[in-house]
């Protein structure tokens, strides 16, 4: 990729995912709008372990945490895939196109990065 006076500009890496962030996707796909009490009993690790694991799926994108009473001080959250969340899990998880669309009539969130 190359700016207006012809520099090589900074490629994007591809981030990879663990195994258990891939797990954990998946379950979120499954369970939209999914909290963190869905996805510790789907993947049988701790609270602190799954928050460990979704930030880097928050940071890149992959999943979007949002507030159930956003006025509240301390209120539930939720987490919802994005578009290429689900575009990874078409692609690198494969995931049947069909059942995901199943789940991607609740999909709400339209980011595009």
């Amino acid at each position: 990729m190359q700016d207006k006076y012809g520099k090589q500009g900074k490629k994007e890496k591809l981030y990879e995912l663990s195994e258990r962030q891939k797990q954990i996707l998946a379950v979120i796909i499954r369970h939209t709008p999914a909290d963190y009490k869905i996805i510790v009993k789907e993947t049988g690790k701790r609270r602190t372990t799954i928050f460990q694991s979704l930030q880097p799926l928050l940071k890149h994108h992959f999943v979007v945490a949002e507030e159930v009473y956003p006025e509240q001080k301390n209120t539930k959250l939720i987490f919802k895939i994005t578009q290429k969340g689900l575009f990874y899990c078409i692609s690198f998880l494969n995931m049947d196109y069909d059942e995901l669309r199943l789940y991607s009539a609740l999909f709400t969130c339209n980011s595009t990065r």
